[in-house]
């Protein structure tokens, strides 16, 4: 338990103060700082502190109308 205490006191400033950094980028931001701990674990904490963020969906673009083929009117 003193473990996932050391690990929210850092992690929770920096995704509170960065609402839209997704977990990669705060992990790498741990890292730089020189924590010694795995993703795993501070995935574990991440999912514990409800800051995961929703995916994107595709944007999806608007149908086209289709249009029947010309008929060949001679031969090239």
């Amino acid at each position: 338990m003193t473990e996932i205490t050391g690990i929210i006191t850092p992690k929770y400033p920096l995704s509170s103060k960065h609402p839209v950094y997704g977990f990669r980028k705060l992990y790498s931001y741990l890292r730089r700082e020189g924590k010694p701990w795995n993703h795993k674990k501070v995935y574990r904490v991440y999912k514990l502190l409800n800051v995961n963020k929703k995916r994107r969906g595709k944007r999806r673009l608007a149908t086209r109308e289709k249009q029947p083929l010309e008929q060949q009117i001679s031969i090239n």
